[in-house]
């Protein structure tokens, strides 16, 4: 029970991540509507606006791509590893991700950087900041022999070879 727990945290922090992939294709899709509408609408469109709709029909396809890959929770390589082979996870640690807009902070994203025993590493995104701590705590009852927290000394262990922190 407490894995179908632990399980559910990574899970619901996957869907953030899909659910966000998914509105952001459904606003580009009705920009992409908009400017063809606006398009078929004139007898000669401008170049701004086939453009324009080109740009946001471009991005509909990369958005709903992205949401379709995102779309099985339990398809996806973090939950997969976490689940079924915890024993590869190394070393885990969190991140603050500061977004700026013309310099000026708009947002901080929390990360969990899941790196594995083959060199590889799964960043686990969106996670809100009071989940943090939660988000650790479950990783780290599915994967206990990782290390946890980022230190200098156990980057260059790691780069050094990632097996060794097993």
């Amino acid at each position: 029970m407490a894995e179908d727990n632990n399980l559910e945290i990574i899970g619901d922090c996957l869907r953030r991540i899909r659910n966000a992939s998914s509105y952001f294709a459904i606003g580009c899709l009705t920009g992409t509507l908009i400017f063809a509408v606006v398009g078929l609408n004139q007898k000669r469109p401008s170049s701004s606006t086939v453009g324009i709709g080109s740009a946001f029909a471009i991005s509909t396809l990369i958005a709903g791509c992205l949401a379709i890959k995102h779309s099985r929770i339990t398809s996806s390589e973090i939950y997969k590893t976490i689940k079924d082979s915890p024993e590869n996870i190394v070393w885990v640690y969190p991140v603050g991700l500061n977004h700026k807009v013309n310099g000026i902070k708009a947002s901080t994203e929390n990360i969990v950087n899941i790196h594995l025993d083959n060199g590889r590493c799964l960043q686990l995104r969106s996670i809100p900041t009071q989940d943090v701590e939660l988000v650790l705590s479950a990783i780290k009852k599915q994967a206990p022999t990782a290390v946890y927290g980022y230190s200098e000394a156990v980057k260059l262990k790691y780069m050094k070879d990632p097996n060794s922190l097993i």
